[in-house]
């Protein structure tokens, strides 16, 4: 978790925006924003969706005043280590997008139509290796410029169509990629069930990619991600933010050979190719989305979900025939349209019971009543100091002892350091095969020294006798 606070205030023809209290530099990895970075992250916002008609110009920021900690994750220092990470850029994206959509909503004058945050991260596969023409390559997907558009006052948000940052990007066309590189898409830019930001207006969704390298003699994978653990947006006025998916594997097998002894074992979708597990012999596993460089044998495949964006409004009031119409594209499931939209229905149909939607929104609505206490009583128990004990998260929160919280690891997995910047360990991501390797050689020695605990009890039961 890293802390991105802001505040904006308008006061006659000023405003300013105010993140001081982000959380520090991070100084053992490339993840910070300049300040120049982070405000063209903020003015992507102010002039893409509160005020999209006027004029480009740096005459733009005369009236913005921006305030923020020298030496924070928004404004390092010379001496913090930078990447232009747009991971950083996107972040002061996403929070003051959600507050102008708050002014906006209450301002006379609009000039353009109040929106949920938009989908501001980059889930993709990075690649390297040798191709089938023997060139040695290392590039990004161009998947990074799918993310969905957020829900607007109106309508419900645009999927997985373009970034925010460029509303005419392309995602590339797959054939002309698979001439280039040896892995195949097998699903490729299919929109994923149930990844939406829940509301009145549903926000843009998402889609899933999975791929796997075929007639190359070396090849692996990385991805570039966020919002695998924590919802990298919010939604608007009550709508659902951004839901979070991992990064899944099927590894030990290659799929390509199943699918050509047996085509009816695949399926289109990781959900399902993770729960019902067609391939024998094979391991599934999930992880979060960031993975470092992984070699990869032929037909494993990796698979992970583009994010969508901020839903608008109360479930409680979207259409129950949206909902449904959700349902028979394949976007929804019966069970998120019953649970979360707390639509009555015929699955079988999806003929809507009017009456039992009533009743069971009704429902809700005495049960929202009951778990509810007053907003000052709320923030009191909500708003602390810093996140549980139990939640890792980067940087200090709250306090001036320059503590930096950093995940590393270690063969036996993660762990959590807290430890001056000036002493912060660099951090690399081992091969997965030396920490499987590893975990084996102690389970040996462990069973080997129960094997001679046990030849030493009987050589004294022998002896006794």
């Amino acid at each position: 978790m890293l802390k991105y606070p802001c505040a904006i205030t308008v006061k006659g023809d000023e405003l300013t925006i105010d993140w001081r209290g982000a959380a520090p530099q991070i100084m053992n990895r490339a993840f910070n924003s300049t300040l120049g970075s982070s405000k063209c992250g903020m003015n992507q916002a102010f002039l893409g969706f509160f005020w999209p008609d006027l004029p480009r110009g740096i005459s733009v920021m005369n009236p913005i005043e921006v305030l923020t900690d020298e030496g924070s994750c928004v404004n390092p220092g010379a001496d913090a280590p930078l990447g232009q990470s747009l991971q950083g850029i996107f972040k002061t994206f996403g929070v003051t997008q959600a507050l102008f959509a708050k002014m906006q909503y209450s301002s006379p004058e609009k000039y353009g139509s109040v929106i949920a945050p938009w989908f501001n991260q980059i889930n993709t596969f990075l690649f390297g290796g040798v191709t089938q023409h023997g060139e040695f390559v290392g590039n990004v997907c161009a998947d990074l410029n799918g993310m969905g558009g957020g829900a607007r006052a109106h309508r419900d948000g645009e999927h997985s169509m373009a970034p925010f940052f460029a509303a005419m990007a392309d995602i590339g066309e797959q054939e002309i990629i698979e001439d280039d590189v040896p892995f195949i898409q097998l699903i490729s830019k299919k929109i994923k069930r149930d990844a939406q930001g829940f509301g009145k207006y549903r926000g843009g969704m998402g889609y899933e990619i999975a791929v796997a390298a075929r007639g190359t003699p070396l090849w692996g994978f990385a991805t570039v991600s966020s919002g695998s653990k924590f919802p990298a947006i919010p939604g608007l006025f009550g709508g659902y933010g951004c839901p979070t998916y991992p990064l899944a594997k099927i590894r030990g097998v290659n799929v390509f050979e199943q699918m050509e002894e047996a085509p009816e074992t695949w399926s289109f979708d990781y959900e399902t190719l993770m729960n019902s597990r067609p391939f024998a012999g094979a391991r599934y596993s999930t992880h979060h989305m960031g993975m470092g460089f992984e070699l990869a044998e032929e037909g494993e495949v990796y698979m992970i979900c583009q994010g969508a964006g901020g839903g608008y409004g109360d479930v409680l009031e979207r259409d129950p025939e949206a909902v449904m119409a959700d349902v028979e594209a394949g976007y929804l499931t019966s069970e998120a349209a019953r649970e979360i939209y707390f639509v009555v229905h015929d699955p079988a149909t999806l003929a809507v019971d009017t009456a039992g939607t009533e009743a069971a929104r009704a429902a809700e609505r005495q049960a929202r009543l009951r778990r509810g206490r007053p907003y000052g009583e709320f923030v009191k128990l909500w708003v602390t100091p810093e996140p549980p004990a139990h939640l890792p998260y980067y940087g200090s929160w709250g306090d001036d002892s320059s503590i930096i919280h950093a995940t590393a690891w270690t063969t036996h997995g993660p762990v959590r350091v807290a430890t001056p910047a000036s002493q912060l360990p660099q951090i690399f991501l081992p091969d997965p095969n030396v920490i499987a390797l590893a975990t084996q050689q102690a389970r040996i020695a462990e069973l080997q020294t129960r094997v001679n605990e046990l030849e030493g009890g009987m050589s004294r039961l022998l002896e006794g006798s």
